[in-house]
């Protein structure tokens, strides 16, 4: 079974965390994805994994 987790943070430091946090936990760099920094407000995290 396939799972997609997305998740929105206030600020980018916020969203980095999450994403170091989801790789030290087993998550492959394939399956997490921080997009680059834009103009919209928010930073968002998303999570891929099989479960």
């Amino acid at each position: 079974m396939h799972h997609t987790l997305v998740a929105v943070f206030d600020n980018r430091t916020d969203a980095q965390s999450a994403y170091d946090q989801l790789l030290s936990s087993g998550f492959g760099r394939e399956s997490v994805r921080l997009p680059e920094p834009s103009a919209a407000a928010g930073s968002a995290t998303t999570a891929e994994g099989k479960g």
